[in-house]
């Protein structure tokens, strides 16, 4: 094998890891959409509600 064979497979090789690399990416961005989707779906929203006026500091929460 002559310098430029080889200069083709490195470049070759580099392409095809620079392919996997941002498909592992863009897999893990998937990953972590799909949880903070879920996240999201399961959280429960709890409202507040005054059984007396509120006044300044003191907030009585029942």
């Amino acid at each position: 094998m002559d310098n430029l064979e080889k200069l083709q497979k490195l470049e070759n090789i580099k392409q095809k890891y620079i392919l996997l690399r941002d498909f592992v990416l863009y897999c893990k961005y998937l990953q972590f959409n799909e949880e903070l989707s879920k996240e999201k779906k399961n959280e429960k929203v709890k409202t507040l509600v005054l059984t007396k006026p509120f006044h300044g500091r003191e907030l009585k929460v029942g």
